[in-house]
């Protein structure tokens, strides 16, 4: 239900989708990391509760560096969340930001910034899904539409 998303603040350019047994965001952005980064975003705060102010400053910031490549675009999201998934399951790492060094229609390689997550978290992402992936550049503004199994 919509109940537990109350906690939830996404990012600008990302609204939540809700699907049974699933759940969902829908980005907008100028640019393509500006939409690889939202959607990053947007997956973080679908996971987290918002933390109280301050909450989690303390912790010592995190830096990795995340590699992906694909047939297409809409492909190479998927890898790239999956990989930030990864991370976040296997490390607690709660992604920031991204500086990309390379990021095309098939590849991409960027430095994540992020922390150890405080807290629990709101919900679980077992995973990343094709269903219903669509990405698309409309005119000057890149959408995508991404659903997570929960």
């Amino acid at each position: 239900g919509r109940g537990r998303d109350a906690a939830v603040r996404l990012p600008d350019g990302v609204q939540a989708i809700d699907h049974v047994g699933d759940v969902g965001i829908e980005v907008s952005a100028g640019s393509l990391p500006e939409l690889f980064t939202r959607a990053a975003a947007g997956m973080v705060a679908l996971t987290r509760a918002a933390p109280a102010r301050g909450a989690g400053q303390g912790a010592a910031p995190l830096e990795r560096e995340v590699e992906a490549s694909a047939g297409d675009v809409a492909a190479l999201l998927v890898a790239w969340l999956r990989e930030l998934l990864y991370l976040q399951a296997a490390e607690g790492f709660s992604f920031a930001s991204a500086e990309f060094r390379e990021l095309g229609e098939h590849r991409l390689r960027a430095r994540v910034r992020g922390r150890r997550a405080p807290g629990r978290a709101l919900r679980e992402l077992k995973g990343v899904t094709y269903h219903g992936l669509d990405v698309a550049r409309q005119g000057e503004t890149w959408r995508a539409r991404v659903i997570f199994d929960v």
